[in-house]
């Protein structure tokens, strides 16, 4: 939860360019029990700062406003669906 408050911190601080958008990958692996809690709190928090926040998740824990399934048929090929 560090690197991502890092990743806020100089978002904020940075004059010269803040991206509208941000993208986490597997960020709630290393949480457990109320750090998840605080973690869905700074994301919502972030929400209303930030137009944009991708999240990728194999964990379902976060609500969500658009998921997007990625399924790999018998040829190894992988497609999407809009959940």
């Amino acid at each position: 939860m560090c690197a991502i408050v890092l990743k806020i911190v100089l978002r904020i601080i940075n004059f010269k360019s803040k991206p509208n958008f941000m993208f986490f990958d597997e960020i709630l692996n290393k949480c457990y029990g109320k750090s998840v809690e605080k973690l869905v709190e700074l994301l919502n928090t972030l929400k209303t700062k930030i137009d944009k926040i991708v999240i990728i998740e194999h964990n379902n824990e976060i609500q969500s406003d658009l998921i997007i399934s990625v399924i790999k048929d018998e040829y190894g090929v992988s497609s999407f669906e809009i959940i």
